[in-house]
This record gives structure tokens, sequence and C-alpha cells, in this order.
């Protein structure tokens, strides 16, 4: 949504849900005794912050980052879909020797097609009770007018994090569905008020004549025609007689 209402609100949320460090983790292995295994839990967390700083296929964001963008879009389509990734991946280094990495994905990754013979809707394979046994996904971001080529993932692998209304829903939907209208409905009224503004803005004074016997029957010549460069401070002496200056009031802004 490019409303600035809208951005300012996501980033709220990412600041008071994610925040600047992500989402802390903090490791308790416990012992057979019921103790927290310390040395384990220093291990795990020297790994977890290893980890953090490339956990995501592309090798472009940090953990906190992935989370705030995972956050938003999970907000703004309602919906988010992330691949784990395990063992060995062709080009992929082992972050802190950690074989593990995220590929998240936008909505737009998993097609809306639905085919009732082989169970699958919108993009999602389901069993006889609903539940999603694997996903169809493209294998590119897709293009407008550009079919891609498409890969099964199983639901063991793939984490879809949704937001729904309804049961039995199978895809996500926006947090912003019940407030679209009134957010466009916003838009165009602030739009109007400010080009109202602006032409309010734009006006400035006019001459009043006076009364018609204060001049005399001449030919208008369209050279002597007055124009006035109205800025601040200024001086205007170029009054014939009965004329004086009117100001033009405006009732913007709306109060």
């Amino acid at each position: 949504m490019n409303h600035d209402l809208v951005i300012g609100v996501f980033d709220k949320l990412e600041e008071r849900v994610i925040g600047a460090k992500g989402i802390i983790v903090e490791p308790q292995p416990l012992l057979k005794n019921g103790g927290v295994a310390t040395e384990l839990a220093m291990i795990i967390r020297r790994l977890w912050a290893e980890w953090s700083v490339s956990p995501d296929v592309t090798g472009q964001h940090t953990r906190p980052m992935l989370e705030r963008l995972l956050l938003r879009t999970w907000l703004r389509d309602g919906e988010v879909f992330a691949q784990m990734v395990r063992g060995a991946g062709a080009g992929l280094a082992r972050t802190a020797g950690v074989p593990f990495w995220l590929e998240a994905m936008e909505p737009d990754f998993v097609p809306m097609l639905s085919d009732e013979s082989a169970g699958m809707n919108q993009g999602v394979f389901l069993d006889e009770w609903g539940r999603p046994k694997k996903y169809l996904v493209y294998k590119n971001y897709p293009v407008t007018g550009r079919q891609s080529d498409t890969k099964e993932i199983a639901a063991e692998n793939m984490v879809h994090l949704k937001f729904t209304r309804r049961l039995h829903q199978t895809r996500g939907t926006s947090m912003l569905s019940g407030v679209l209208m009134r957010i466009s409905a916003l838009k165009e009224y602030e739009d109007s008020e400010l080009v109202a503004a602006r032409v309010a803005a734009a006006l400035g004074l006019y001459i009043r004549k006076g009364d018609g016997q204060d001049y005399e029957d001449v030919v208008t010549n369209k050279d002597d025609d007055r124009e006035l460069h109205i800025t601040p401070g200024i001086i205007y002496d170029d009054l014939r007689k009965g004329e004086d200056i009117g100001m033009v009031k405006s009732d913007r802004p709306n109060p």
C-alpha cells in the first residue's frame, strides 16, 4: 500500500513486534535432573548468533531484517511463505557450520491454481481432511504475462504463515481487507482538500472599480492591461480614480 498512514502503521508494528534486534531466543536445554545445560546453552547461543548473520538463501538479509520483511508481508498480503532448506544445497555456504537456510517467498510465488481431481486448492495440495500435503511454487518470481516453471515443496519443509477470518481458508487475507475502501476514500478526500487549498492559495486580490461617472469614454488598449506580480510586502500605487483593492477571501484550509 502506497499510503503514508499504512506505511506508518506497518513501520510501528515492525518496531513493536520484531524490534531492531529481532525476536530474542534464549536457549534453555535441560538435563535429566531438570537443570539447565549451561555449556550446551552457550554453544547454541553462539551458533544462533552466527547463523543470524545470514540465514536466508540469498545471503542479503540478517535474521532481524528477514523477520521484519516476513512480518510486513504477512500484515500487508495476509500470508507469507518460507521454505526450510536443510543439508547440502547447490551453491549454498553453511553459515557458522549450520546446514539450514530459509527461502522466503511472497504470496505471488504460490499460484492461485485449483485442480479438484488432484486435490489442489489455490496452489496448495490438501488431503481428505484439509491438511496441506505440498505446495505448488514458482521457481522464479512470476512476471506479468510470462509463465514460469513450477516445483512442489512438501508441507513439512514449508512455513505458511497466514491470517484467516473464516474456517477452511486455504490462503490468507490481508489485515487491511476491512479498511481498504475507507483508506481509499480518505486519500481521495485529502487529495481534494489539497487541490482546493492550492486553488485558494493561487487567488490573490482584485481591483474594485468605482462609479461609472468617474471614467471617461476611452478606447481600451490591450497593451495597457495591468499585470501585477505579487511579492511579500508589495505596495501597489497604480490605482486609478475610483478604484480600490479587494482581497479574495478563502475558506481553505478547511477547519
